[in-house]
């Protein structure tokens, strides 16, 4: 009996599956089966925390809400980026790679950012999005590795920051002298 080579693949997959099912079956499932556990967390919370971290940073919440025509005062700059960044790009809040990214949506050097996906549109009567980038491209690059830092802090307490400018200067020693090679001394016959 003669298989060609795609019969012959998928045979041997099939194989392969039923030997590390046989031995790592039940670590599988169990992996399988374990529930994706998510929070919510609420960016109206942690954008006041921010705030009192760092109140330079414009509210940016004299938006009217579509419905009602008054202000919103709880629709601020830092709960519409915190809502885009875990709730439109489901990005992490842990790390300083992922916060970069989205701030680097608002200054349109990553991803592009549709305006009827944006935190508010739906509820504000104007869009507050052009608003939003003129906060951040109006920081500094220090600004803006502050707001990564204390974002990053908020969520991970235990993350060390190394370009944190609310911690204490890293400590900084002299490094040690490496020892130099010198090779033995040739013997003469």
């Amino acid at each position: 009996m003669f298989l060609n080579k795609k019969a012959r693949a998928k045979l041997i997959i099939a194989l392969l599956s039923a030997i590390l099912l046989s031995f790592y079956g039940k670590q599988l499932t169990q992996i399988a089966i374990q529930p994706a556990v998510a929070q919510f967390v609420e960016p109206a919370r942690i954008a006041t925390i921010i705030y009192e971290r760092f109140p330079e940073i414009p509210s940016e919440n004299q938006y009217l809400r579509l419905e009602t025509g008054e202000v919103d005062t709880d629709n601020t700059f830092l709960s519409r980026l915190l809502s885009y960044h875990l709730y439109v790009k489901s990005r992490s809040p842990n790390f300083r790679l992922d916060w970069k990214l989205t701030i680097a949506d608002y200054l349109e050097a990553h991803e592009y950012i549709y305006p009827n996906q944006y935190p508010g549109y739906n509820s504000l009567q104007t869009n507050p999005l052009a608003g939003d980038r003129a906060i951040l491209e109006n920081m500094t690059r220090k600004e803006r590795d502050r707001l990564i830092n204390n974002l990053v802090s908020v969520f991970n307490p235990n993350a060390t920051n190394n370009n944190s400018n609310n911690s204490t200067p890293p400590i900084t020693t002299e490094p040690t002298p490496q020892p130099t090679y010198t090779p033995p001394p040739r013997r003469v016959p």
